[in-house]
């Protein structure tokens, strides 16, 4: 399985390329009232509303001053009918060697967390 390499807070994390549509630069999505604190709000992707989700938060990685929190990118993922917007701090190009340290997520297991947060 190929990986998309990010980067969250101190951590690289690596999600499964199958699952990722696209990668947004500086996207900043549209906050929405009374949503749970990892729901960052939602961008118009495609023609539909998509929500953004803080991959920190859901993780339950903490900002430091070695990482403050600042969102670079927004990683598009599509699985069992669902688009949703993943808000991380960086993000490595396919062709850059895996970071040794990089945990591969559970994009499936992530979106479950989410769901029973909000």
């Amino acid at each position: 399985m190929a990986l998309l390499q990010i980067r969250v807070g101190d951590q690289w994390r690596g999600i499964d390329t199958a699952l990722v549509t696209e990668i947004l630069d500086d996207s900043k999505p549209t906050p929405l009232p009374r949503t749970p604190d990892h729901v960052l709000g939602v961008l118009v992707f495609r023609g539909s509303a998509m929500p953004v989700v803080c991959m920190r938060q859901s993780l339950g990685v903490p900002s430091t001053p070695s990482s403050p929190l600042v969102f670079s990118r927004v990683v598009v993922v599509e699985t069992d009918g669902m688009r949703i917007g993943w808000a991380c701090d960086q993000v490595l190009d396919l062709g850059v060697p895996t970071p040794e340290e990089s945990v591969p997520l559970d994009i499936h297991e992530l979106i479950e967390r989410v769901r029973v947060r909000g």
